[in-house]
């Protein structure tokens, strides 16, 4: 397909789209699909071995990951991002560990989307997380760097 068909495809797809669909929740999932797959793509470490590339995967390579999936994922998710309750009125400790905590401004960002209440602000959710994922990308690229030697 062409550049231009490319584009009259997505145009007459735009076209036929009911007046009263959110696109903005069709961008985030969109956005959603590929930050998972740069997320396992970025877990993928392809090293030389006795000069044949040899496939692996930064958890198993590099021990040291192992308690960070707890740390940076699964913790947070279930604990301070607020997906189990709201960020208001919550006492001064828990509020500011929220504000740090990344994923509080995911959560925040989609229900700000997807239902209008975003008690951050939509704008400070996106730097945010823009701020994060980029520091998170260059501490990945430096640490697959590390493991090539």
């Amino acid at each position: 397909m062409t550049a231009m068909g490319f584009v009259a495809s997505a145009r007459r797809a735009a076209d036929s789209t009911p007046s009263d669909r959110k696109r903005v929740v069709d961008l985030l999932r969109g956005a959603s699909i590929l930050v998972v797959v740069f997320g396992h793509w970025l877990m993928a470490a392809v090293t030389i071995e006795g000069g044949e590339l040899s496939a692996g995967h930064l958890l198993i390579l590099a021990d040291w990951t192992h308690p960070l999936t707890w740390v940076l994922q699964v913790m947070p998710i279930f604990f301070l991002s607020g997906a189990l309750y709201p960020l208001t009125n919550l006492p001064p400790a828990l509020a500011a560990a929220t504000r740090i905590d990344p994923l509080s401004y995911g959560i925040d960002g989609l229900r700000g989307t997807l239902i209008g209440l975003s008690e951050i602000g939509l704008a400070t959710d996106a730097i945010v997380l823009v701020v994060v994922a980029s520091l998170f990308m260059w501490l990945g690229a430096w640490s697959f760097s590390r493991i090539q030697g």
